[in-house]
């Protein structure tokens, strides 16, 4: 019924549909994607201040995979599993941020966990936050699955809030 009229119009506008017929909003995921072929093809800085981003190595797995840097709502999902499979690819698929001044990881992302051409998790020390660490992170992913040949990323299960970020940093669009 009502659901799959949604989906076969394929708009955004059937949020508006099901709003409209009672359909109550909570806790709602969205799927973005970007379009890879508009992503620049220029490798992206590895250094923001005193922040190095790198590609992890095996050495960091110890230090990133319980994400204690994080608040601990981060540390009891599956984040922490979902980084330490992309350990188990060659070359490592996530990306870190590292204090040269403390010489700690304080951000990460990751990609093709799920399978290959989706982003995510990724998230970044909340005293660190607003620098561009997010963004540069999310870049350096996107870089390396353009390097792959990939035509597009799908960032999966995205809330509300933070939709925004996506839209502005790399120019993603709801899927």
């Amino acid at each position: 019924g009502l659901l799959a009229s949604c989906v076969r119009s394929q708009t955004h506008g059937g949020i508006f549909f099901l709003r409209k017929h009672g359909f109550k909003r909570k806790g709602e995921r969205i799927n973005l994607t970007v379009d890879l072929e508009e992503f620049p093809a220029d490798e992206p800085p590895s250094r923001i201040g005193a922040i190095e981003i790198s590609r992890a190595r095996k050495e960091d797995e110890a230090e990133l995979v319980p994400l204690s840097f994080m608040p601990r709502m981060y540390q009891v999902t599956s984040w922490p599993a979902e980084v330490k499979m992309s350990f188990q690819n060659d070359p490592i698929t996530s990306f870190i941020a590292r204090d040269t001044r403390t010489n700690k990881i304080i951000g990460w992302a990751t990609h093709s966990v799920s399978f290959p051409g989706t982003f995510g998790p990724t998230g970044v020390s909340k005293k660190y936050r607003g620098r561009g660490l997010g963004s540069a992170l999310l870049k350096w992913c996107l870089w390396d699955l353009k390097q792959k040949g990939l035509k597009k990323v799908i960032i999966r299960w995205v809330n509300l809030n933070t939709t925004y970020f996506y839209l502005k940093s790399v120019n993603a669009h709801i899927s």
